[in-house]
């Protein structure tokens, strides 16, 4: 994992956490076992190196899952939590000690119902350009 990836990945985390508030939970990596939902978890990434002549860095894409249990059918906590997160990291500047930021942009979302008819799981991929 390079130096940007991780700088990335600690600037998400901290922006989400602000975004949806201490009754939402947010993990690095994975959840522990019977955490209460709802629950986020910033999770897989995959990175890519760009470069010209001049410039050399990378395009990387990171995961968001929201993941929620509601009562009855209702999706609406898992996309409310979706929203705030969308609106705290899409076409925003999150800090990055030493690495150029060009772009963070929200590029997929998705919300379905896990084969166990009752979790809710959302998705969020981010897309990040960076320059070391």
């Amino acid at each position: 994992m390079s130096n940007a990836s991780w700088a990335l990945q600690v600037a998400t985390v901290d922006a989400v956490r602000a975004a949806v508030g201490a009754a939402v939970k947010v993990f690095d990596g994975q959840a522990p076992a019977e955490t209460a939902f709802p629950y986020v978890v910033v999770g897989e990434k995959t990175i890519a190196p760009w470069d010209s002549l001049a410039v050399a860095g990378e395009d990387i894409d990171l995961t968001i899952h929201v993941w929620d249990q509601p009562t009855g059918s209702s999706a609406q906590e898992c996309e409310r939590v979706l929203g705030l997160i969308r609106g705290a990291l899409n076409r925003k500047r999150l800090p990055l000690d030493g690495i150029g930021l060009r772009a963070v942009r929200v590029v997929f979302e998705h919300s379905f119902i896990e084969p166990d008819g009752r979790t809710r799981h959302g998705l969020i991929r981010i897309r990040a350009l960076v320059r070391p």
